[in-house]
């Protein structure tokens, strides 16, 4: 059974290999197995940082951990296994970010009701609730910043010193990018819809069982609009779109989904995983919305092999449902107002530009090689499915190419889905028709939304 273990810090091999002489650098926190002719080339002695080893010595330090090169505690002594968290672990980080966000939100309360005694003198001039609304912007804020602290602490904390290649810190590129961006509105459609369609079963299940509405009291969707009423835009966007995609995507695509996939395979990671972000989304109707957006999150994830990839895309939405949020007093239109559904047309043509562009992103997928001392290039590839970054010198980022019919497609399907919101915005009454100022209590004149539409105002989910 093959001894695997981390380089403490630069390893520079000197091995003899058939009178041959050959010499390589490896960086710190890279894996090592006893296997592998680095560690085991048979009559052959190994100079590490100027130390001497035969290979029969170098096994038995590794087996005891006394190697002042190499450390096992982080790696067992055992066959190599995917990085973690397993499920069990990943349950526990899921329980923890719900204890993380209850922790900020006290630390918040506090500091703001400490500032309402210096201000006023006292902490009874409005009760608990009314000081909550009056001041719930603030709460947010701080709840999301401590948050991000927290949370930022903890993966780090997991990860240790290799944190960066863990998460894979590089960059995207401009084309993956560029086609996140074109695909949020789409995406703000599908989600929308379906956010629609479970609300209109959520209220038909209260009626059956009332006690489930006590899960409306948290219902982010509708917390958005009386946080849009007392910040300005860039403020908003700082704490619904900057926050969230940080901490959310450290948490989730950056620890719980990278070990799940590597463990459990794409499918039932990326399922699991998903599924857990969206039940941090709290109520029912709001988690089962944003479930299918997570996926396409994780996929982002592994097809860039960038953190920042899902970042950007997190960001975007959240950003849009913020933008959303503050055009409703301006326009009924349905990208704004999502009390008016968009009807199929858009919505089928919203899944086409998805699929299409996730094939794009796929396509431009990115790997990484490095040249070896034949002149060929080596692939590097761990064994599991992940968005890592691979330790050691040499290695460097590629992506591949799209052919040029599916970035026409990519386009043609985009054109469709604008053409389709035009046609259904040219649809929506104008706020001077009469209809629509007809008195609302008189049936034969008004234009009230059927009884399975809600009237409320309602933006995308926010992530």
């Amino acid at each position: 059974m093959p001894i695997v273990a981390r380089a403490r810090h630069d390893v520079r091999f000197a091995i003899f290999v058939n009178e041959g002489y050959h010499e390589t650098m490896s960086g710190p926190g890279e894996e090592f197995s006893s296997d592998t002719p680095a560690l085991n080339v048979d009559g052959g002695p190994h100079w590490l940082d100027d130390s001497r080893f035969e290979a029969d010595d170098l096994r038995d330090e590794l087996a005891a951990g006394t190697s002042p090169i190499f450390e096992t505690d982080e790696v067992s002594i055992e066959e190599s296994r995917p990085p973690g968290p397993g499920l069990p672990e990943a349950m526990v980080w899921f329980v923890g970010v719900f204890a993380i966000h209850i922790i900020a939100g006290i630390i918040t309360l506090i500091v703001l009701a400490a500032r309402e005694v210096m201000r006023h003198g006292t902490i009874n001039r409005i009760t608990l609730p009314e000081f909550m609304n009056e001041s719930i912007f603030a709460l947010a804020a701080g709840e999301q910043a401590i948050s991000l602290v927290l949370i930022a602490f903890a993966v780090g904390l997991r990860w240790g010193r290799n944190w960066r290649h863990s998460l894979n810190l590089s960059s995207p590129g401009w084309r993956p990018l560029l086609l996140i961006a074109v695909l949020i509105l789409p995406l703000s459609v599908i989600v929308g819809e379906h956010y629609r369609w479970l609300q209109a079963g959520w209220s038909l299940l209260t009626e059956l069982i009332p006690v489930l509405s006590t899960f409306d009291s948290m219902n982010a969707v509708e917390a958005m609009t009386q946080l849009s009423q007392q910040a300005s835009l860039p403020l908003l966007i700082v704490v619904i779109a900057v926050g969230p995609a940080l901490s959310e995507e450290l948490i989730f695509r950056g620890l719980i989904g990278r070990g799940l996939v590597a463990r459990w395979g794409l499918l039932v990671g990326i399922g699991v995983t998903s599924l857990m972000f969206g039940l941090v989304h709290g109520h029912p109707v709001h988690a089962l919305a944003v479930v299918g957006l997570g996926a396409v999150m994780h996929l982002v994830y592994l097809w860039t092999r960038s953190f920042w990839g899902p970042v950007w895309l997190h960001f975007l939405n959240n950003a849009w449902a913020s933008v959303a949020a503050k055009l409703q007093e301006l326009t009924e239109s349905p990208l704004v107002d999502e009390s008016q559904p968009v009807g199929w047309f858009p919505w089928l043509a919203a899944h086409a530009v998805v699929l299409v562009g996730l094939y794009c992103l796929w396509r431009w997928r990115a790997g990484y090689v490095r040249t070896t001392d034949e002149g060929t290039d080596e692939v590097w590839q761990p064994g599991y499915a992940t968005a890592e970054s691979p330790a050691g010198p040499g290695w460097r980022k590629v992506a591949g190419p799209a052919p040029k019919s599916v970035i026409a497609a990519l386009w043609l399907t985009v054109g469709i889905f604008a053409a389709s919101l035009v046609t259904t915005a040219m649809d929506v009454p104008s706020p001077e028709d009469p209809a629509q100022e007809a008195a609302p209590d008189d049936p034969a004149k008004s234009k009230l939304p059927p009884a399975s539409e809600s009237s409320e105002n309602v933006v995308d989910p926010p992530e």
